[in-house]
């Protein structure tokens, strides 16, 4: 399971408050409970911000955490803050620690696939069922046909 400074070692920014904080998923800001971390990408979700449970929060820079923009002080006394550049740059990354693995196809050629002899597979190239090769086209590493993927002129 990952912690604020996991995250934030990702994001490669700072935490403001408790790091070694578990973290198990994401939630809006109001709907964020104990354990989850949530993001603020603008002020006009401040008065969510200022009663959110979240056990961290990833603050866009633009947001005004005080009337001068240059400190946090009115931010809750729960969650860690992770200030970023871009609020939603950096929830698109911290989610990548939070999904689910995707599983590598096998490698080679599925007997169901039909490949035109001319074609040109990279050696370990994985072409599922129901794949249509009719031309010379060359892969590129780490290219996978899926089912149903067609590959030629039409």
């Amino acid at each position: 399971m990952p912690t604020v400074a996991d995250i934030a070692a990702l994001l490669n920014v700072p935490v403001s408050g408790d790091a070694s904080r578990n973290v198990t998923g994401i939630a809006t800001l109001r709907e964020c409970e104990r354990g989850r971390f949530s993001f603020l990408g603008s002020d006009e979700y401040l008065d969510q911000f200022l009663t959110t449970r979240a056990a961290a929060v990833i603050v866009d820079c633009s947001v005004k955490l005080t009337g001068n923009g240059s400190s946090h002080g009115n931010a809750p006394a729960g969650p860690s803050l992770m200030i970023v550049d871009d609020s939603d740059l950096a929830l698109i990354e911290a989610l990548q620690l939070f999904a689910t693995p995707i599983p590598a196809p096998p490698v080679g050629v599925d007997p169901a696939a039909r490949v035109s002899p001319t074609a040109m597979l990279a050696r370990r190239l994985p072409c599922r069922a129901f794949c249509l090769r009719w031309r010379a086209h060359e892969d590129r590493a780490n290219t996978v046909l899926h089912a149903g993927a067609f590959v030629g002129d039409t």
